[in-house]
């Protein structure tokens, strides 16, 4: 076997090298192929600053003479500078109407919330269970706000209801998958 025939053995081995590597990484990856949306770092990241949102996004902003903005961990009118939180208005009030006892399970529900979603991401849990009680959340703020939302000289708007609505959609669907 000469030289010229060795180099065109030598090419043809190339050419067969070449072939495998013109692989599409996205078909040998080892991500399973029913998953419609893959996790990637940064639908992960996405995924843990809006869950994390709830507790900087008022959940109802209550308009009156004045705008109040009620948070998961109290409520504060616009411009007083006044806070009163969750735990001290609980404190203070006796005999709360249904509709505001629905603030603190509301953030109980959002609370365990989130303790589910870090459990599925370290133990695998089962995320139906973060975006059953996300839907909790948004019906109790959903109850809240139509409670403060009665007086004629009074609106309530359930931004809360909006996000918590999302994020269970969110857990029960993309992350499920």
């Amino acid at each position: 076997m000469g030289d010229a025939d060795r180099s065109a053995s030598d090419l043809d081995s190339d050419s067969d090298v070449n072939a495998d590597s013109n692989v599409d990484p996205a078909a040998a990856s080892d991500a399973p192929s029913s998953s419609l949306i893959p996790k990637t770092n940064h639908l992960e990241t996405a995924w843990w600053l809006a869950l994390l949102s709830p507790l900087l996004v008022p959940w109802v902003v209550v308009r009156t003479t004045d705008t109040t903005l009620v948070f998961a961990w109290g409520m504060t009118p616009i411009g007083s500078g006044h806070l009163t939180t969750l735990p001290a208005y609980l404190r203070s009030t006796a005999g709360l109407p249904t509709f505001l006892q629905m603030w603190p399970v509301g953030a109980a529900c959002y609370l365990a919330a989130v303790g589910w979603a870090i459990g599925d991401r370290y133990f695998g849990t089962d995320q139906r269970v973060t975006a059953g009680l996300l839907a909790l959340a948004a019906l109790c703020v959903t109850w809240m706000a139509s409670g403060l939302g009665v007086e004629p000289a009074r609106t309530a708007f359930p931004l809360g209801t909006i996000l918590f609505a999302g994020l269970a959609l969110w857990a029960y669907v993309v992350r499920r998958s």
